[in-house]
């Protein structure tokens, strides 16, 4: 049905009104869009901008302060480390001052000991200068040799003989004796001077005497101590275990001694932990064990560190653990362990350096602590 000429003028007035309302809403839109900002709006902003900077202001403040901190702290940390360094490199040179005095104390004694037999006559090997049970040996008034006794029983004879045969074991405060076709006892009259006489089976030898002059008295001294404060100790051990229940043990079926040879004459030379050592790594088990054999009554001697003194498991005793590593390393653990006297083990503390003679009586070894001894009739020197 067509539309009225009256209705179509209503609907374009409509529109017209309605664009017209439009556009007056754009214009003031786009005036309060457009006008300039007042005085005041400058004010707010300008607060604004003050606020933020007084904040940024404070930060930067608090962040001066933590960087003042961190470098007081770093430069107190920094002095603490060279502290450290100095007192570590002093200690150092204090051990390597005290081993190479050690040395020095070996080397006098081995240089004395050579000095004292060139002047007898006696003629002595290199290695057997730095013993300190070294003598001469006097009959009748004469010089007929040297005699060295080891730790491990056995004696060089003042006729240059090492032979197995030939052994010592001491007894109170003297020594027996044994050689091939004889037997001496020698009772110590003074410092550094034994008495002996002929205690064999020959009837025409009764009532021949000898006399033992040590090579270097001081050194000598000090050793018959060790051994007369080891022999206190075994005698103590030897009643703890009278008192103690005996257990029967199961029979067993003897064995024939081994006859000596040239590999037991090798086990009275000296043997390094550095060869030891050396010798556990990269190898078998079973060279391992043959080797770990061979060193069984082998003689070690060296310097080390107290690490620790702990009593025996069964009770008899304290053992001391030696460490052949300075203090202070992150990652040690103790290479030596060695039987101490109960008087002695309250006078080292952890860390005090010491010096160690004896033989092996175990090697042992693993992928953590490597190779480790525990030696047997030992001799400490502590410093």
């Amino acid at each position: 049905m067509p539309t009225a000429p009256k209705d179509r003028r209503t609907l374009w007035l409509i529109i017209v009104i309605l664009c017209t309302a439009g556009a007056l809403a754009l214009g003031i839109i786009a005036g309060y869009i457009l006008r300039p900002p007042s005085p005041q709006d400058y004010e707010a902003r300008i607060v604004g901008l003050e606020t933020d900077l007084a904040v940024a202001q404070e930060e930067l403040a608090d962040a001066q302060a933590r960087n003042a901190e961190l470098v007081t702290l770093g430069k107190h940390e920094l002095a603490a480390m060279r502290e450290d360094l100095d007192r570590i490199e002093a200690e150092g040179l204090a051990r390597a001052a005290a081993q190479v005095q050690e040395i020095a104390e070996i080397g006098a004694v081995a240089a004395h000991v050579m000095q004292q037999a060139e002047a007898l006559g006696i003629p002595l090997d290199g290695d057997d200068a730095d013993e300190p049970l070294a003598y001469s040996w006097i009959i009748n008034g004469q010089t007929t040799g040297a005699l060295i006794l080891y730790p491990n029983g056995r004696v060089r004879s003042p006729r240059g003989s090492k032979s197995p045969k030939y052994s010592w074991r001491p007894e109170g405060s003297g020594f027996h004796l044994q050689f091939i076709n004889s037997r001496w006892t020698f009772a110590r009259t003074e410092p550094g001077i034994f008495t002996g006489h002929y205690a064999g089976s020959a009837k025409s030898r009764l009532g021949e005497t000898a006399e033992l002059r040590a090579l270097a008295p001081a050194a000598e001294d000090a050793a018959w101590q060790q051994i007369a404060a080891a022999q206190a100790q075994a005698t103590a051990d030897a009643r703890a275990a009278v008192a103690k229940p005996k257990v029967t043990a199961m029979p067993r079926k003897p064995v024939a001694a081994a006859p000596h040879d040239a590999g037991d004459r090798a086990r009275t030379k000296g043997v390094s932990f550095a060869q030891v050592e050396a010798n556990s790594r990269g190898t078998t088990n079973p060279r391992w064990d043959a080797y770990a054999a061979s060193l069984r009554g082998r003689k070690i001697s060296g310097t080390g560190w107290v690490c620790a003194i702990p009593r025996r498991r069964d009770g008899t005793g304290y053992d001391v653990w030696i460490d052949l590593d300075p203090p202070g390393l992150l990652f040690t653990n103790h290479e030596i362990t060695a039987p101490i006297l109960a008087h002695q083990a309250a006078t080292p503390s952890i860390g005090d350096p010491v010096s160690f003679s004896g033989l092996i009586l175990r090697a042992d070894r693993s992928s953590v602590m490597g190779a480790t001894l525990s030696l047997t009739a030992c001799m400490l020197t502590f410093r």
